[in-house]
């Protein structure tokens, strides 16, 4: 799991994105993470501002490779705004899913994982029996912001020192786009073949812009969204109760019994 982290407080920061007078720029994220952890250099840093304690000597997270054996791994961007690109020091790594789907195997050295998206691949321990390495994942510094944005995972081999960090050198890759891997590159594994002239199609214009009072929210065709906390859409669908539909807040679409859709 890869994640950027903030030290204040998550409603404080919602409140500075959408509140007026409109923030100058969005919120930097303060750290990176793998599995939870990593640690922070507070030298630069003002813990009061945070109102947080410091621990120090926090540690990396871990992970054990033996010799010669293939490992995969699960990766998530389980984040909030930083787009990650995932390497290990000196391995290639055979793409096998994305976001779920089984795709035709591809080797790659830098695996790139925006928001809430997920990749499996494989890895083949290739190195001595006494190797330690950095596992990385680095908050794009083009299409995301923070002030700490790089991550790092221990890797030791069976018969490396647990008590020495690596030194290995970090892969070089490019950063000079933000955005999915080109589709050609992932290929489904298994195609599926759909209509070429889907029954529904929906488009869905999506900004970030201010309402009437000048805050700014999330717009979807120049709605926003709504909850209901007491009346959840899912609950009065399960109960036959299809009110909600008439409510423009609760943006819903019917595409009745059409057997394909298309969202734009």
């Amino acid at each position: 799991m890869t994640s950027d982290w903030y030290h204040a407080d998550y409603h404080d920061i919602a409140k500075s994105v959408v509140s007026l007078p409109a923030p100058l720029t969005q919120p930097y994220s303060n750290n990176n993470l793998i599995n939870g952890r990593m640690p922070f250099d507070w030298a630069d840093a003002n813990i009061t501002t945070f109102n947080r304690t410091c621990t120090r000597n926090s540690e990396y997270s871990v992970f054990k490779f033996t010799k010669g054996k293939t490992f995969r791994l699960r990766l998530m961007n389980i984040g909030s705004q930083g787009m990650q690109r995932f390497t290990i020091d000196g391995m290639k790594m055979m793409v096998i899913t994305q976001d779920f789907v089984p795709v035709v195997p591809c080797e790659t050295d830098v695996v790139t994982l925006g928001i809430d998206q997920r990749s499996d691949v494989l890895v083949t321990a290739t190195g001595d029996s006494t190797d330690a390495i950095w596992m990385r994942s680095d908050v794009s510094a083009l299409c995301a912001v923070s002030t700490q944005g790089h991550a790092k995972a221990a890797i030791y081999y069976e018969k490396a020192n647990t008590a020495v960090l690596p030194k290995s050198a970090a892969t070089v890759y490019d950063d000079s786009f933000c955005g999915n891997v080109p589709l050609n590159v992932t290929t489904p594994l298994f195609p599926m073949d759909p209509p070429t002239a889907p029954a529904t199609t929906i488009t869905l214009d999506i900004k970030f812009a201010a309402n009437a009072t000048g805050n700014r929210l999330w717009f979807v065709n120049n709605q926003t969204f709504r909850a209901d906390f007491e009346h959840p859409i899912l609950l009065l669908e399960h109960g036959g109760n299809t009110s909600y539909a008439k409510a423009p807040e609760r943006m819903t679409y019917n595409v009745g019994s059409n057997s394909s859709v298309r969202i734009i």
